[in-house]
Order: structure tokens, then C-alpha cells, then sequence
């Protein structure tokens, strides 16, 4: 069975909200690019250096018919289409911004971490986490305009966080920096579908934009997960 993959990681956080009826939602990141897995030279990111820093915002929506699963929700996965135009994604490192619309969220509970998104989540600093840990977890997807693969997440061991596969159930907290994790990823394929460029990193600041019906107040300290690329279920 495939899950959604991880794409980066962030620094240390606390995240708490508050929600009513809606569960609309937009949050401004920045980060540092930890990791370069691909760089062909032939990407706009071409020449992106460890260390760059990127920021930007990701939103989701709030009705009824986005809160549509867009795969049969698992034992511990579900996601969800966020298509509504008034809800925008960016990511920018200061020269160069790109937008897009449309997201999707997957939402993790007590996700059985699997070899190869270990890989990817152990190639940053201090990270180490078995094959098996299971995870809870919240994590964006958003496709810019340019083809641009843009990803947000947050992951924490702890799987008290989750009881249910609903998208509202937004991450209360992750205060732990040696088990949550929050990040972004990058992914640049061209015209065939080969990738020229994938790159994550993690989060030094995540702040909240206040939607009425649903506003998220981001403590301290976020450790911020941006990034991901979904992978088919099979």
C-alpha cells in the first residue's frame, strides 16, 4: 500500500488553534533549503544553494463539497482536494515567486512510516527516525502555476494527536523538536515529466493569516514541514 511522500523538515514548534464551523485556513512559512536531491542544471531552481531561503503562504478551503475525499480514505490515510480559486499557494527566494491554486491535503493517523520516506525524512540533520514509527500528520500539497510541485507538512510521533482521518483535525501541537517534524519541499519537472529539480528544507517561522470561522495561532518555535509530493495509493 503507497502513501503520500514526505518532501523536508523545519525547526523546532509549537502550534495551536482554534476553529468554529469552517476549517479555511492560510499560513504564512519561511525556510532554508536543508537538502538538494536533483539539480540537472536545465530548472529555473538551477543553481539553488543549501542555505537559500524561501518563504511564502499555502491556504486550504472550507466547504462542504472540497471537503471531499479524493481517494478512499485507509486504515490511516485520507486526502482531500482544496480546489476553490480564492485559496492561493506561493513559495519565493527573493528573485524569483511563483503562485498557483488548487491544494491537496493528506492527514495521517498512526501512519506506519515506510522505508522509503524514511530515507528521504533521514537525510537531514539530527533526524533519524525506523522504518515503522508511527506517525501522525498534516501535510500540503500545491501544484503553482509553472508546474512547480510545492509541499507543507507536519509530522509528529505523537499519535494522540489524531482520531480520525478528518481534514479539520488540524495538527494542535508540536512542541516536541526529537519527534514533529514541519518542512517544505520543491519539486521542478519539465515537459516529459522528468524531474529537474527536488529540494527541501525546514521552517524557521510559520505565522497565521486570521480567516474568520477559522483562525490558527502558530506559537513560538514552529517546526516547520514543508513539503510533499503525493504518490499514487496502489
Amino acid at each position: 500500500m503507497s502513501k503520500s511522500h514526505l518532501f523536508g523538515a523545519l525547526s523546532a514548534s509549537i502550534l495551536a488553534f482554534s476553529t468554529a464551523s469552517s476549517s479555511a485556513a492560510t499560513f504564512i512559512y519561511s525556510g532554508t533549503l536543508e537538502h538538494i536531491f536533483v539539480d540537472d542544471g536545465t530548472g529555473s531552481y538551477t543553481g539553488a544553494m543549501i542555505g537559500d531561503t524561501y518563504s511564502g503562504h499555502f491556504s486550504i478551503g472550507d466547504s462542504a463539497s472540497d471537503g471531499t475525499p479524493i481517494l478512499p480514505c485507509l486504515n490511516d490515510e485520507c486526502e482531500y482536494d482544496f480546489p476553490g480559486s480564492s485559496f492561493t499557494t506561493s513559495i519565493s527566494d527573493g528573485v524569483m515567486t511563483e503562485t498557483g491554486t488548487g491544494s491537496i491535503v493528506a492527514i495521517w493517523d498512526g501512519y506506519d512510516l515506510e522505508t522509503d520516506d524514511a530515507a528521504f525524512i533521514n537525510v537531514l540533520p539530527g533526524i533519524s527516525w525506523a522504518v515503522d514509527t508511527l506517525l501522525d500528520g498534516w501535510l500540503g500539497d500545491s501544484v503553482l502555476d509553472n508546474g512547480t510541485q510545492l509541499g507543507v507538512g507536519f509530522i509528529t510521533q505523537d499519535t494522540n494527536l489524531y482520531s480520525s482521518l478528518g481534514y479539520q483535525a488540524l495538527p494542535p501541537s508540536l512542541t516536541n523538536t526529537a519527534t514533529s517534524l514541519a518542512f517544505f519541499t520543491i519539486e521542478e519537472t519539465d515537459s516529459s515529466g522528468n524531474t529537474t529539480f527536488l529540494g527541501f528544507g525546514r521552517l524557521d517561522a510559520v505565522s497565521a493569516v486570521p480567516i474568520p470561522a477559522a483562525v490558527w495561532l502558530f506559537g513560538s518555535g514552529l517546526l516547520g514541514l514543508i513539503g510533499i509530493a503525493r504518490r499514487k495509493k496502489s
